[in-house]
């Protein structure tokens, strides 16, 4: 679905803090936008430690 949002918006240059591997789909798990062929830079591991404990607090936080 985020892909597809992407897509449509013709989105040139994508920013990505951290990986999830283990449903990641911008080349952590898989790496959809190769896959259908779309052209987009991707930047990966701006702030990488930080967005790694956002996200790890974020559902620590919801399991509570």
């Amino acid at each position: 679905m985020c892909t597809g949002a992407l897509i449509q918006c013709r989105i040139g240059k994508i920013y990505i803090g951290t990986f999830d591997f283990v449903a990641g789909a911008m080349g952590s798990k898989i790496n959809i936008i190769k896959d259908l062929n779309y052209k987009v830079e991707v930047i990966y591991g701006i702030l990488e430690d930080e967005c790694s404990n956002i996200l790890k607090d974020f559902f620590k936080e919801k399991r509570k």
